[in-house]
């Protein structure tokens, strides 16, 4: 099992430490040195005495600034968005006793705190190859349990705990797909063997993806919008057929956008065509995908849909969108 050690500051000591230091430590663990990308990744919070001689009790103090949670910086040094208020807890109110030993704190699977969203404007998932550094910090107090108006107060921080995330080694193959997508199956499990194809460097076989193309006919949402997010990443003539047999079927308004979306990796006459006829029909929310992804991969026979939105649409906010990729398009040398 792999520990991290700690660091503090800020602190405001009103019990008295022979060191300086506050006389407890925040400890964070995981049980293996390394993780694949899709992988659970738990992380186990722990509070202990940092001098054995010492009884003390602790709890947290309510912040309006600094609610206690977890923070992750990817290999990039960037720190991670978190999905929502997952990963935040509420303060531990009451006097808690701390031995030499540790106490359990909380248990976490970081992989539902930072989830991988849609939305890409800022990183928030682990699905990048490399070392991220994870600390959990709160607002603490601590009093001796013998001498209780002894008292120390401030902000305590974990030192970093490194986690390596490693790039997929192997995707799991038509018969696992099988097995796992039999009626009854773990919706988690198979949602993650989803990602792993996503975010591994292997091609996607043709058996398998013949499979994942027919599994979308008959799935939710959730797996739908996966497969997708799959084909967007495994580019191939055989997953461009896929998505169109996809848009010939699909309803559902943002399952559909999603499909427009990753249009944008495939950069040909057929791609585009595709994007606007999706735009001639005005299909209610996709069509706005394929406004924004036409001033990505458009060309100038793609002006006239565009400007015929942006002069007769009847939202403002659509008619700017196609101003915009007109502008980028007329922009584009080509």
């Amino acid at each position: 099992m792999k520990i991290s050690s700690v660091f503090i500051f800020m602190m405001m000591p009103l019990l008295a430490v022979a060191d300086g230091m506050p006389p407890v430590e925040f400890v964070l663990s995981t049980p293996k040195k390394a993780y694949e990308i899709g992988e659970q990744v738990p992380v186990s919070l722990c509070i202990r005495s940092r001098n054995a001689s010492y009884m003390f009790e602790y709890k947290e103090v309510m912040s309006l600034k600094h609610d206690g949670h977890f923070s992750v910086v990817n290999p990039k040094g960037v720190k991670l968005q978190r999905q929502s208020d997952c990963g935040k807890y509420a303060p531990l109110r009451e006097w808690m006793a701390v031995t030499a030993n540790g106490k359990l704190l909380r248990n976490a699977e970081l992989t539902k705190i930072y989830a991988d969203l849609r939305d890409n404007a800022k990183p928030h998932a682990l699905t990048m190859a490399g070392n991220y550094q994870v600390v959990f910090s709160a607002e603490i107090e601590i009093r001796d349990m013998k001498e209780p108006d002894k008292k120390w107060s401030g902000r305590l921080i974990s030192a970093p705990l490194d986690i390596q995330i490693v790039d997929v080694a192997q995707i799991p193959s038509e018969e696992d797909l099988k097995a796992l997508f039999a009626e009854g199956g773990d919706k988690a499990l198979q949602l993650r063997a989803l990602m792993k194809i996503q975010y591994s460097k292997v091609p996607l076989p043709e058996k398998e993806l013949t499979f994942l193309t027919a599994l979308y006919m008959q799935s939710d949402n959730a797996t739908k919008t996966q497969i997708i997010r799959i084909l967007g990443t495994k580019i191939s003539g055989d997953s461009f057929k896929s998505i169109v047999k996809i848009l010939t079927v699909e309803k559902d308004p943002l399952v559909r956008s999603e499909a427009i979306a990753v249009l944008e990796r495939y950069r040909t006459s057929e791609s585009r065509a595709l994007l606007v006829n999706e735009c001639i029909a005005r299909r209610e929310r996709s069509y706005i995908a394929a406004i924004v992804v036409l001033g990505e991969i458009g060309d100038r026979s793609c002006l006239d849909v565009l400007r015929n939105i942006a002069s007769s649409d009847d939202d403002k906010w659509v008619r700017e969108r196609a101003l915009e990729s007109i502008r980028r398009i007329e922009q584009r040398k080509e």
